[in-house]
């Protein structure tokens, strides 16, 4: 072809009139090259752009779904992480009131045999505030929680009537002793009282109230005591709630965004704004945000869905939210935050992502190989820190859950271990913080030396951990004794030197498919019981009797 051009134009040369025609026709070949050249040119340049729009369009589409989907994430795992906290909350008090129901379900209301395990649950669960049995004559007995230490108040209706209140510094040393002569509290009068009485048999809430003895937010529990179908009393406990503020506060899902815990009928209960963590009213702005929500909220069943709602400032907000019964009280959890501030971060890193495939341009492919890495790597990096816990670099209770769940699915026979440091706030006050992780450190590494291949251990918060073990009763028994051998058979080792330690251990065991969250409740329970019982041992939990019981070693 080329040939045959320069041959034509070679004859247009040659037979023209005079030489100005050739060099025109001539110039117009060379014109029609560079057309055809800036064609092509072209043709590769929007070919190249179309292929890099192409690229950005999908990625930008797919960094959005992701986003869209980490967002949701992210707002289903906190609350599922408040859900279980406020779950940790308000066991210790259920278990409270099932262990004293027993002690006086046979004889007399004697309150004084309660008072080692009032005392002993202020010591081990800060929420409690105090602890309480009141009778139909109006006798009452109340262990609470001072800035004094122990204040123990006794009303006594037999003949003249008396109250005396006694207060114990942290060390159970008498600080004072008095007598009330104008005291005319009547627990028949008070609302946990009829709470009780009207739902004999279960546990009563109350609704959320400022005590008076620690001007603190809280909820009581109660429970009657009936013996030959007649009330006797009422026994009950104080919750504060102030720490769930705190942790709310910790997981709200954005700097701007609010975490918060309202009951469908009365209100705004709790919330990560830190007024409301005081006690005070929330700001008007957050309340009437919250209140808007919650009118889409109550109508929906049990359950956690994610909505969209636009807030004051025209932004649309993600808000996710589970409903939890908490006796007869509807209670909702909420998380509340903007796409963009739930997951910044990586959204953010998305947006860098694409700028540089667009200045990239000419190199399309390397770029987008060069972008997925930072486009990935906050997610890996998510998604390590959400089953991780930092300092022991054990599984967290996300990644225990997921497991036990898929030991459940195939019906394998397994059970939960709740682990608990003894007295470990003494270590931390004693020797300091930076002590109390070296020793949470080794007791982790210990408690996972001595598991078998299968079993999955975590740390939960604290000094907390929980262990799935794969076996039978007789199985998981054993191993759970050798972990608690594990710590107790020799000190820890620390740069303070050695500290002797123990820990204790509630077990419950899944013979097949099971409810997991009740399967560690009742592991949580049996905990309990084993550090009442005195410390460094196991209770077991009896699932035919509903309750904690004695352990039974299977070791020779």
């Amino acid at each position: 072809m080329t040939w045959h051009v320069h041959h034509l134009l070679h004859d247009n040369i040659t037979r023209g009139p005079d030489g100005r025609h050739g060099t025109r026709v001539a110039a117009d070949g060379n014109n029609v090259r560079s057309r055809v050249g800036r064609a092509i040119l072209a043709f590769l340049l929007l070919s190249q752009l179309a292929t890099i729009i192409g690229l950005v369009t999908i990625s930008r589409h797919e960094a959005n779904q992701l986003v869209d989907e980490r967002s949701v994430a992210v707002l289903h795992e906190n609350i599922a992480d408040a859900r279980h906290r406020l779950d940790n909350h308000l066991i210790p008090a259920e278990a409270l009131l099932g262990f004293t129901e027993n002690v006086l379900s046979d004889g007399a209301i004697e309150p004084q045999l309660l008072e080692g395990a009032f005392r002993e649950i202020l010591v081990e669960s800060p929420q409690v505030a105090g602890s309480f049995v009141g009778d139909e004559l109006g006798n009452f007995f109340y262990v609470s929680r001072t800035e004094e230490g122990i204040r123990v108040k006794e009303i006594d209706t037999a003949g003249d009537r008396s109250v005396n209140v006694a207060t114990y510094d942290q060390q159970g040393m008498l600080i004072r002793a008095e007598t009330l002569e104008d005291d005319t509290y009547d627990p028949r009068a008070r609302p946990w009282y009829g709470v009780a009485t009207d739902n004999v048999g279960a546990i009563g809430w109350t609704d959320p109230y400022v005590f008076f003895t620690s001007q603190q937010p809280g909820i009581t529990a109660a429970k009657a005591i009936v013996r030959d179908d007649e009330i006797q009393g009422v026994v009950g406990v104080d919750v504060e709630l102030g720490a769930l503020s705190e942790f709310l506060l910790a997981l709200r899902p954005a700097e701007n965004g609010e975490a918060v815990i309202v009951d469908s009928e009365t209100g705004v209960i709790l919330g990560s704004n830190r007024a409301a963590a005081t006690g005070e009213p929330l700001d008007a702005e957050t309340q009437s945000e919250i209140e808007a929500v919650i009118g889409e909220v109550v109508d929906r069943e049990l359950g956690a869905e994610v909505l969209e709602v636009e807030n004051t400032n025209g932004e649309t907000e993600r808000v996710a939210f589970r409903q939890v019964e908490v006796g007869d009280h509807d209670w909702i959890i909420l998380m509340m935050g903007t796409e963009k501030e739930v997951v910044g971060e990586l959204a953010a890193s998305k947006e860098r992502d694409r700028r540089l495939q667009l200045i990239a341009g000419a190199i399309a492919l390397a770029v987008t190989a060069i972008v997925a890495a930072p486009i990935l790597r906050p997610v890996r990096e998510l998604e390590h820190e959400a089953q991780i816990d930092v300092l022991t670099e054990l599984p967290n209770r996300r990644s225990i859950m997921e497991a036990a769940d898929r030991l459940s699915s195939s019906a394998s026979p397994h059970a939960f271990a709740m682990v608990d440091v003894d007295r470990f706030k003494l270590v931390n006050d004693e020797y300091g913080h930076q002590v109390g992780d070296e020793v949470l450190c080794e007791i982790a590494l210990r408690l996972s030396d001595a598991l078998e291949m299968g079993d999955h251990i975590g740390r939960i918060g604290g000094e907390e951990f929980v262990a799935l073990l794969r076996g039978d009763a007789e199985q998981t028994s054993r191993t759970a004794e050798r972990m608690l051998r594990a710590v107790s058979e020799s000190p820890i080792p620390t740069s303070d030197g050695v500290i002797p330690v123990t820990v204790s251990i509630g077990l419950a065991t899944a013979p097949e498919i099971s409810d997991e969250v009740r399967l560690l409740a009742d592991a949580d329970s049996a905990l309990l019981a084993a550090k009442s019982a005195g410390r460094n041992r196991i209770m077991s939990f009896d699932v035919a009797k509903e309750c904690p019981v004695e352990f039974e070693s299977v070791t020779a």
